[in-house]
């Protein structure tokens, strides 16, 4: 009877390590230590660990708006570094000293519409951003006011991210 008992635990052990751990990475599981994991709690956690948008993600940090979005509903529209580039760098890079933190804000206040806001079936529509800008959504081209849409929308648990590229 002693016996059967040690080997059932043995047994019992045996299967426990031959598991897989509880943090490997597997094909048919998602990566969690991904930047697209569900575990960012806000749009600021998701843009500090999305390699792309780091530049917005300072300005974001910088401005008055970072509170705010780490509470409340927002959808955020983010241009890709490379956006930003293209469009020249220095405007955005005028905007850091506290001289200049209204233009900042209302820089950020542009990007950001109240509420969890999806393109993939949103209609042709006009939103209303934080600063009261109207930004008018045309579906069929996937374009808001001057922004195409050709991004990566997330959804986290507090707000989205729509990143432009």
């Amino acid at each position: 009877m002693k016996q059967a008992c040690y080997i059932g635990i043995i047994l019992l052990l045996q299967a426990c390590s031959s598991s897989e751990p509880e943090h490997s990475v597997s094909a048919s599981k998602p990566n969690e230590r991904s930047v697209y994991s569900k575990k960012e709690e806000n749009i600021l956690a998701f843009l500090s660990s999305d390699y792309e948008t780091s530049v917005w993600a300072s300005l974001v940090e910088l401005s008055d708006w970072s509170d705010s979005l780490k509470k409340n509903e927002y959808t955020l529209l983010v241009p890709s570094d490379a956006v930003l580039r293209n469009r020249g760098l220095d405007k955005y890079q005028a905007l850091v000293p506290l001289a200049n933190r209204s233009e900042l804000n209302k820089e950020i206040g542009h990007h950001l519409i109240p509420g969890r806001i999806s393109f993939a079936n949103l209609p042709d529509t006009v939103l209303k951003n934080v600063n009261g800008e109207s930004l008018i959504y045309i579906s069929s081209a996937k374009k808001l006011s001057e922004f195409e849409i050709t991004a990566v929308e997330r959804d986290l648990k507090i707000g989205r991210v729509v990143r432009i590229r």
